[in-house]
Order: structure tokens, then C-alpha cells, then sequence
């Protein structure tokens, strides 16, 4: 057994469990893990695309973690929000007027724009994500998305693996296959007909849409982290997850997947 699926069995081993619990209870536990995560997050966005320097990214992370904020509902109050609106502005401009002379980064637009949508990609997103679970908990709908990810992500590697011949059709991700990525979206679509016609009882349409989420949006999540990744010229978003890389090489599915599910949930539910 080789040094890096040890580490990936000791994360599964460890890890697997411990991500059920906090998507089953949710609340402040759900709280906690998604402001690591986009807090993490962002600053591995920013050590990837935006190349700046410690500073910077510390800068860019409070940003994020306010827009998550803002985002998940957590402050009911008009005038907290207000005051945490300000503040994305006041730590933007500082970091403008400290940093804007020594770093030339910080003189082209292109910093700013990638900036911005990290703050979009790790803290609205994980905002988007709180809210599913705090509007939807119920209904477990967040958890489910998990593990359907888990499962499309499984069988969309291991298909690709022995039975994919039509590769680059993603030039972000060249390794995956036309027919890993099919296998991704019909697994799920199986999983709910094997449900339905063994007599379980649910709602259709929200079954529907979670499978729609993992196995379409979730492999988007993939892809799209991907072009980033292939944008800065890195293998891994990081090194944080022992065998795995980085929060956003664990957890890109989800950042695109459960928004996508939120939103859907509130059109067609």
C-alpha cells in the first residue's frame, strides 16, 4: 500500500464520520465547519489566483467570512448587516492603500475581478449552503446531497477508470471521461427509481432535484475548480487534507451542488 492512499483511508476513516454528524446536526456544528470552510477556502483561492501576499489574502479572507455572514442569515439585525457591509469596505480599502504601492498585482483589474469571485465562490456559496440546511433540515435534503455526491463521485472515478474511452472532452480535467461523467449523472437517476419502486414513500420532485445537484452541478463543482487549478498551474488547492489536497480539492462538489439545490428547491418545491 503506497504512503498516499494510507493517508486517504486514515482521512476516510477519520473524516467520513465525523462529516456525518455535522450534516445531521447541523445548526452551530454546520455553522462552525462552513465558516472553516470558506475561510480555508479563500485563502487557498487567493494563494492559487489572486498572488498576493500574506496580507493580502488575510484581507481577502475576513471578506470572504463577512459575506458568508451576511449571507447565511445567522444576524437578523438590519443594522449589524449594514455595519458588517461596511466593513467588507473598510478592509478592502485599508488593504488597498497599505498594499496598493508595493505590489504590483494590486495595479491590474484582473486582481480585483478574481478577488471578487472568490469572495462569491467561498463565502456566498457557504452561505447558500447554512441556508439550505437551516430551511431544509427537516427534510435532511443537505445530507442527502452529501452522500449522492459521494456516490456520483465514486462511480464517475471507478467507470471512468475501467471503462473510459472518450477522454478530453473536458479540457479542464483531461483524466476525465465521457463515460465516468454519464455514469456520475445515471447513478443517481438509478438510485431513485430503485427507491421508488421498492415501495419507499417521499416526495419525487425533491428527489428529483438532488439528483440532478450531485450528479450534474456536483461534477460542474469539479470541473470548475479544476479550471482554476489549471488557471494558477497547481496540482491541489492545497495540502491541508492528508492525500486529498485542500479544502477545495474535498469539498468543490459542494460548493456549487447545494446552492444549485437551494435554488431549485425554492423554484420548483
Amino acid at each position: 500500500m503506497n504512503k498516499n492512499l494510507k493517508h486517504r483511508l486514515i482521512v476516510a476513516v477519520i473524516g467520513i464520520p465525523v462529516l456525518l454528524f455535522i450534516f445531521y446536526a447541523g445548526g452551530w456544528y454546520l455553522f462552525a465547519f462552513l465558516a472553516l470552510l470558506s475561510g480555508i477556502g479563500m485563502w487557498e483561492y487567493s494563494r492559487m489566483l489572486c498572488s498576493g501576499s500574506k496580507y493580502a489574502r488575510a484581507a481577502d479572507v475576513f471578506t470572504s467570512l463577512i459575506f458568508f455572514l451576511l449571507v447565511s442569515g445567522v444576524f437578523r439585525e438590519k443594522k449589524t448587516n449594514i455595519s458588517l457591509s461596511f466593513l467588507i469596505i473598510i478592509i478592502q480599502f485599508i488593504k488597498f492603500l497599505v498594499l496598493l504601492r508595493g505590489e504590483k498585482a494590486f495595479q491590474k483589474g484582473k486582481y480585483w475581478f478574481r478577488a471578487f469571485l472568490g469572495w462569491c465562490y467561498t463565502g456566498i456559496l457557504p452561505g447558500l449552503i447554512f441556508l439550505l440546511n437551516e430551511q431544509y433540515g427537516e427534510q435532511r435534503y443537505l445530507l442527502l446531497l452529501l452522500l449522492l455526491i459521494w456516490l456520483t463521485d465514486s462511480t464517475a472515478y471507478f467507470i471512468g477508470m475501467k471503462f473510459g474511452r472518450h477522454r478530453g472532452i473536458f479540457p479542464v480535467s483531461p483524466n476525465k471521461s465521457l463515460e465516468g461523467f454519464l455514469a456520475g449523472i445515471i447513478v443517481s437517476w438509478l438510485l431513485i427509481a430503485v427507491l421508488f419502486l421498492s415501495g419507499m414513500q417521499f416526495k419525487i420532485i425533491p428527489w428529483i432535484l438532488l439528483a440532478v445537484g450531485a450528479g450534474i452541478f456536483g461534477q460542474v463543482g469539479d470541473l470548475l475548480e479544476s479550471k482554476i487549478k489549471r488557471t494558477a498551474g497547481v496540482k491541489d488547492s492545497g495540502k491541508l487534507i492528508l492525500g486529498h489536497g485542500g479544502v477545495l480539492d474535498r469539498f468543490d462538489s459542494l460548493l456549487i451542488a447545494a446552492p444549485m439545490l437551494f435554488v431549485m428547491l425554492k423554484i420548483f418545491s
